[in-house]
């Protein structure tokens, strides 16, 4: 597993064998960090074979609702474009967190590729098909 990006607020982590890139959320954040983390995953997306993204977001307990409509509509029909198979986000029981996962799916015409899990072995297994 190859770290790319490490602060107080977020890990980002590639690992090549599998082709998975994950995201964790280690506490909410600021439209500006959200959009830096962001821009970081189009860089790492565009210059390698990143085939599936996971993104846990139990620890991010709000999102505003343009950073919502900014990842809906920018980021992750360009993540799809680049080649990225399948999307996955860790939520826990909050129920705010999973109707944000609802919310991108319900607008995005990939929204199949895209489902919401409570742990990472759940999402890796859909990866691999299983």
């Amino acid at each position: 597993m190859t770290p790319i990006l490490e602060t107080d607020y977020v890990q980002l982590t590639f690992e090549p064998e599998t082709s998975v890139l994950k995201l964790v959320w280690k506490d909410t954040c600021t439209t500006e960090t959200y959009h830096f983390v962001y821009d970081k995953i189009m860089d790492l997306v565009g210059k390698t074979q990143v085939k599936y993204y996971i993104a846990d977001i139990r620890k991010l307990k709000l999102i505003a609702p343009s950073d919502r409509k900014w990842l809906q509509t920018k980021i992750i029909p360009k993540l799809f474009k680049l080649g990225m198979e399948k999307i996955a986000a860790i939520v826990s029981g909050d129920v705010y967190m999973q109707r944000h996962v609802a919310h991108l799916n319900q607008e995005i015409t990939a929204a199949k590729r895209i489902k919401q899990f409570g742990s990472l072995p759940e999402a890796l297994r859909w990866f691999k098909g299983e």
